[in-house]
């Protein structure tokens, strides 16, 4: 839940949050806590949806009540399922094309540190390396583990990597 609530907090300040939940006007609930609720006039937000199993998925839309809107957010590139098809996002993604109530947009810009991006592009390209040939890729040099465990430095300023097996943390 601190993910949710520091991205709220950085929205409307701590103090206004606080207000939020103390006067019920912003509830957050984990999905085991969804069943059998009915939301009605209400705003519902559904992050991290691409780790949703289909049948999870199904249950958190039926949630909806009359006069309420649901925004689900997700990105199937993070996603944690064992296998795509676990997922209810990409079955909800197709209906939205064959329900006019229903709309889809797509994030172009990364909202983070703009090296993220630059990250993710090195991701995507092992991915797509590793699923189209497996065997081919034991034998990229481009994309070799380390033989030694190190740590691994990213900010903003640059990167910084060295032999280690400690793992630090910080904000900047």
């Amino acid at each position: 839940m601190s993910p949710i609530y520091e991205s709220a907090s950085l929205l409307v300040g701590p103090d206004t949050l606080e207000a939020m939940k103390k006067d019920g006007l912003l509830l957050i609930k984990p999905i085991a806590y969804m069943r059998g609720n009915t939301f009605t006039r209400d705003y519902i937000i559904v992050d991290e949806a691409q780790n949703v199993t289909h049948k999870q998925m199904e249950m958190i839309v039926t949630r909806l009540g009359r006069g309420s809107k649901m925004v689900i957010c997700g990105d199937m590139r993070q996603k944690d399922l064992s296998y795509k098809l676990n997922s209810g996002l990409p079955f909800l993604l197709a209906v939205s094309q064959k329900i006019s109530k229903i709309g889809e947009f797509e994030l172009k810009n990364n909202h983070r540190n703009p090296l993220v991006e630059e990250i993710l592009d090195y991701y995507n390209e092992f991915n797509n390396t590793l699923y189209s040939d497996k065997k081919a890729n034991r034998n990229n040099e481009k994309f070799q583990r380390p033989s030694k465990a190190r740590k691994l430095h990213i900010r903003s300023g640059g990167v910084d990597s060295s032999n280690d097996t400690s793992v630090h943390k910080w904000r900047s």
